[in-house]
């Protein structure tokens, strides 16, 4: 009797050591499906994030940058240097009034690189190379104007100063600045868009996306030349 009463008793806790190893297990598993999830979700909302940020980034740079023919045009000055000069400057100032917006994209940079390493070139450093493109360009094309001369003095199409200005417009021949930003749209949509829209594909993404950030500063521009034409009436 003794025996089989100690048998149970052995069954019953061996049942209780079980039980308690197989909750233990679920809890462990619950808290791991919790903590990727988790991790998951951080990863997807930085991958959202980053190229939010980066087609903000984009749209107002393309949209600082004059045409080819809007840079010759600039203050009624075709080919002059009052017409480098003024694109210059206002490209300089325009940039700077974006300094917050870089800001914001650049300080994402740890976060993006913790959680998606291994990328042969960094996104973030085209984008620098592309500002300091700008700057530079603008910069080359204040020092290098002869303030002694006419600034309405005329110089050849194939002249250092008209190579200069050629590098600031977008859409010409000389236009890498563009080509950086393409770089880095490449390598940010191909690594982040799967974590965001699985379903869609980079291109579908970028250009819902894009819509979307030119909406904000479509709204934007109009909100603030309405605010000029109230100072200006006032």
């Amino acid at each position: 009797m003794n025996d089989i009463t100690t048998t149970i008793e052995l069954v019953l806790k061996s049942a209780q050591v079980i039980g308690v190893c197989y909750a233990a297990l679920k809890v462990a598993g619950g808290v791991e499906a919790w903590r990727s999830e988790y991790v998951g979700k951080r990863r997807t909302d930085l991958a959202e994030s980053v190229l939010v940020k980066f087609f903000h980034v984009r749209e107002v740079l393309h949209e600082i940058r004059p045409t080819e023919k809007a840079a010759s045009d600039f203050a009624g000055v075709v080919g002059t240097r009052l017409g480098a000069m003024s694109t210059a400057s206002m490209l300089m100032k325009r940039v700077d009034d974006n300094t917050g917006l870089l800001s914001e994209f650049y300080a994402l940079k740890p976060s993006f690189l913790a959680h998606f390493p291994g990328s042969a070139d960094d996104p973030f450093h085209l984008v620098r190379r592309a500002v300091a493109k700008i700057r530079s360009t603008a910069s080359e094309i204040e020092f290098c104007t002869d303030q002694n001369q006419s600034p309405n003095q005329d110089w050849s199409p194939h002249s250092y100063l008209a190579g200069l200005e050629a590098k600031l417009v977008r859409g010409g021949k000389e236009d890498e600045i563009t080509e950086l930003f393409e770089r880095a749209e490449r390598l940010l949509t191909g690594m982040l868009v799967p974590h965001i829209a699985p379903s869609r594909s980079p291109a579908r993404f970028v250009r819902d996306e894009c819509v979307r950030v030119w909406g904000v500063v479509r709204r934007f521009r109009e909100k603030t030349g309405a605010v000029k034409q109230t100072e200006e009436q006032g």
